[in-house]
């Protein structure tokens, strides 16, 4: 079509069909398509740091068609879109030389993460076995760490993407294995 709102007519559309028919399960269908219009497409997996969306009217049409129509082809739809509103993402970059005895910093992107854990272990000259080895989890967190810290990360509620720097204190010369976790 070259209507220039043809994006307004198909959603005026698509609430025509679910006031009208509110008892089908296609309702749900058209629900879903409302939803997935104020979505607004992909979404670079959670990422996308230019996020404009409003995303409680999003929810609460998800929660409708969810508690009104569980198992209709709209309702799985609308549980998975729901799902991805609501995952969790975390992301780190760190740089892989840092100047002793100075503070450095990181950079955290996070999605609905509002908080994160921080371990920093020394690595001894024969650590280098347990980079890959499957337990290696377990061989660093018996240890105890020459920094830990915890960090309360601001705007979580809003089910967008942010990032922030994070301050770390100054290290000795040497090797560091650094975990970080939201849990």
């Amino acid at each position: 079509s070259i209507l220039p709102n043809k994006t307004e007519q198909y959603r005026q559309g698509l609430q025509h069909i679910a006031n009208n028919y509110p008892d089908d399960s296609g309702s749900a269908m058209a629900r879903y398509k409302i939803a997935d219009l104020l979505y607004g497409g992909p979404d670079n997996y959670g990422m996308n740091q230019n996020d404009t969306r409003d995303y409680p009217p999003i929810i609460a049409i998800l929660d409708t068609i969810i508690n009104k129509y569980p198992t209709s082809e709209g309702g799985v739809n609308a549980r998975q879109m729901k799902q991805r509103i609501f995952a969790r993402n975390l992301v780190v970059h760190c740089e892989n030389v840092i100047l002793p005895d100075e503070y450095s910093k990181f950079l955290v992107t996070y999605k609905n993460v509002p908080k994160i854990y921080i371990r920093i272990y020394p690595v001894y000259f024969d650590d280098e076995f347990y980079y890959d080895h499957e337990d290696a989890r377990y061989i660093w967190l018996g240890r105890v760490p020459v920094q830990s810290f915890e960090l309360v990360l601001p705007g979580t509620e809003d089910y967008k993407t942010h990032s922030a720097e994070v301050k770390m204190d100054p290290l000795p010369p040497g090797k560091y294995f650094i975990t970080i976790c939201d849990h």
